[in-house]
């Protein structure tokens, strides 16, 4: 099993050295790096870091790394998720033999998306976001590393079938929207720091046939949904048990309240644990 951490120094080295700022100064980017750190450290003084950050720049920075270029906001967690050690431990899962099409559920700003293109060679790749305001920056990053061509992107939400759900949106983290039952599950109380709003969902299977998506050409699925991986993964059960010779790599919480059908969903259509760190878990089918 992978180590889950990776090292300060390396953090460091990807923010102070691996990374150039294209708009924007680099003492700029540095101050950004210090307050979102500090906020993160000192929770009770968020809305003072807050504050300081929105007042740090009133626009977004555009960042070369080692993974591509990508817009970043000081007032979210996309600068995290743009820099080489994100997740570092599962990078090479992405590694395959076959890389035809990459499906990308719960894209975000779509790192894996274009690590997967990019650095990894699949030759294209679909990714959905459901976020309108993370979904834009999916769109701009696809642009800024030349991928909208290879790359169909999604403002669209996949569950077990078409229904309206409520979806509560975080402004400052994006990976910590996702589906609630009710606003008694909302870890941030803060209102201002989140909204409430009503998602229709559709199923993967439904979804594929509808764009005419030729689905035996999916090499590798990535999920990442914060807790709604079941319901994703029951309205792709079709298409999943078409395929084979796939990898799939899903974040699945060990609070979730779903864990264990979600291991026994994923068991029944013929996958097996391959690898894990932390949350993330990679499963293969006839591999």
């Amino acid at each position: 099993m992978a180590p889950t951490n990776v090292g300060l120094r390396e953090k460091a080295r990807n923010y102070l050295i691996g990374t150039k700022v294209l708009n924007g100064s680099k003492a700029q980017f540095i101050y950004i790096i210090l307050l979102r750190h500090l906020k993160k450290r000192f929770p009770s003084k968020r809305l003072l870091f807050d504050k300081l950050l929105k007042g740090s720049s009133d626009r977004e920075l555009l960042v070369r790394n080692a993974i591509g270029t990508f817009c970043v906001s000081p007032m979210n967690d996309s600068l995290a998720k743009a820099m080489p050690h994100f997740e570092k431990t599962c990078h090479h899962w992405l590694k395959n033999d076959r890389t035809r099409l990459f499906v990308d559920i719960g894209a975000n700003t779509g790192f894996y998306t274009i690590l997967a293109t990019g650095r990894y060679g699949y030759d294209k790749a679909l990714s959905f976001e459901p976020n309108p305001e993370v979904y834009r920056m999916l769109e701009q990053n696809l642009k800024l590393n030349g991928l909208q061509t290879r790359v169909k992107c999604f403002n669209s939400a996949l569950g077990e079938k078409r229904q309206v759900l409520t979806y509560c949106r975080y402004v400052s983290h994006t990976g910590l929207s996702r589906f609630i039952e009710s606003e008694s599950e909302i870890k941030h109380k803060d209102r201002e720091d989140y909204d409430i709003v009503e998602i229709e969902t559709v199923s993967f299977d439904d979804f594929v046939t509808t764009h005419d998506i030729n689905v035996m050409e999916i090499d590798f699925v990535k999920i990442d949904v914060e807790g709604f991986e079941y319901n994703v993964l029951k309205g792709m059960k079709r298409t999943l048990s078409l395929i084979s010779n796939v990898k799939l790599f899903i974040e699945i919480d060990a609070k979730n309240k779903n864990r264990e059908q979600t291991m026994d969903l994923l068991s029944e259509l013929g996958f097996i644990l391959q690898d894990r760190t932390g949350m993330n878990h990679l499963f293969v089918k006839g591999l």
